[in-house]
């Protein structure tokens, strides 16, 4: 397996250089991602930014009611990278509740950043076909994948419109770094 999807920590720095006066930063997860969740929080705990991550465990179905409570909580709502909570049947329920409710999404993927969601880290399209083209010669050379392998290069992701809409300006230097 190649890898691809950012670590919560990445999209938790990522939501604070873009809001460095957010102190709440919401997670949502499953308690599949409770692994990830807690490596999240001890990194968390040794940092001095003085940002606290609030886990929100999602233990059903996501509704209207629980996404606007988790919002109350935060100043920003960051989707883990979990397919089955956070696709496009749910993008549309997420993302307008957060908004009605003027909280930031951090999605999990370029397509939520496209659907409304603020920004995201994602893997620039040339690192990941350099790690695809990588992995087809280590086939071709010894008649096996390998073990899974993490691409761990990410570049931000940014709505800009949804971002001047909720009144965060993005810094110029993360523009910089950002994706075309």
């Amino acid at each position: 397996a190649l890898i691809w999807g950012p670590p919560l920590a990445q999209q938790v720095q990522l939501a604070h250089r873009l809001m460095p006066l957010a102190k709440r930063m919401g997670v949502l997860y499953r308690e599949a991602g409770q692994h990830e969740i807690n490596i999240l929080l001890a990194a968390s705990a040794v940092t001095s930014t003085g940002t606290v991550v609030v886990p929100i465990l999602v233990e059903s179905l996501l509704t209207a009611r629980a996404l606007a409570d988790a919002a109350d909580r935060v100043d920003v709502l960051i989707a883990s990278n979990d397919s089955a909570l956070f696709n496009r049947d749910s993008a549309k329920l997420i993302l307008l509740t957060a908004y009605r409710h003027q909280r930031a999404v951090i999605g999990p993927t370029p397509a939520f950043v496209s659907a409304g969601a603020v920004a995201t880290q994602a893997v620039p399209k040339p690192v990941l076909i350099a790690a695809i083209v990588a992995r087809v010669r280590h086939w071709q050379a010894s008649g096996h994948l390998g073990h899974s392998q993490a691409v761990t290069r990410f570049a931000p992701v940014f709505n800009t419109q949804v971002a001047r809409s909720l009144g965060i300006s993005i810094a110029p230097d993360l523009l910089r770094e950002a994706q075309p």
